[in-house]
């Protein structure tokens, strides 16, 4: 009776072993849809600070030339209408209940996938080129009293920061941001073959 005892011990420990706490894993894709979400809130709210920066250089500055607000103007559009798209995904985000069934989670996620794709790619490329256009436009009447060594040398700095930004920075995070989902649409899948296998 006791080896008996020990052998249902071993197949109980085993079981526990196989099957994954449902729970656990819904914690687990909660906390990283919370991650993304926080982030993507850090964001804008970065985002909004540069754009209130910006308008207080405007105040600020006595400008003169149209180029110079046009330039400000495109900046701070183009800011604004990444921030709003960027509020948009959060939104996108709260909507998926994780509770739901996990074919209807995944669906919302690919969903949610693909624009973020869409927007990692095509919209950041629309962005980095809008904003530095922006700038480029600013820059005409701010660099104009200064010596042709500082503008070279600004412009240098300026566009070896944006290219570091764009091809550097911005790719190390979209590749971390990317894991992160990764894992969230991993954990639901997981989630799913819980389901298909009871």
């Amino acid at each position: 009776m006791k080896e008996f005892d020990n052998l249902k011990a071993i197949w109980d420990q085993q079981n526990q072993l196989v099957i994954p706490n449902v729970s656990h894993i819904i914690q687990k894709a909660k906390r990283a849809k919370k991650a993304i979400t926080n982030k993507i809130i850090i964001q804008v709210i970065a985002l909004l600070l540069a754009m209130i920066t910006v308008i207080v250089v405007l105040c600020v500055i006595n400008f003169k030339m149209a180029t110079t607000f046009i330039g400000i103007a495109i900046t701070l559009i183009t800011i604004f209408a990444y921030s709003a798209v960027r509020i948009y995904q959060v939104k996108q985000l709260n909507n998926i209940n994780l509770t739901q069934s996990p074919q209807t989670v995944l669906q919302q996620l690919n969903v949610y996938c693909t624009f973020d794709k869409t927007l990692r790619t095509k919209g950041m490329l629309l962005y980095f080129i809008l904003l530095n256009f922006g700038m480029a436009l600013y820059f005409i009447e701010v660099l104009k009293p200064m010596s042709l060594n500082f503008k070279i040398l600004s412009l240098l700095v300026y566009l070896t920061w944006m290219l570091i930004a764009y091809f550097v920075i911005g790719k190390k995070q979209l590749k971390k941001d990317e894991e992160k989902m990764n894992f969230l649409i991993n954990s639901i899948q997981n989630l799913e073959n819980e389901y298909k296998n009871e």
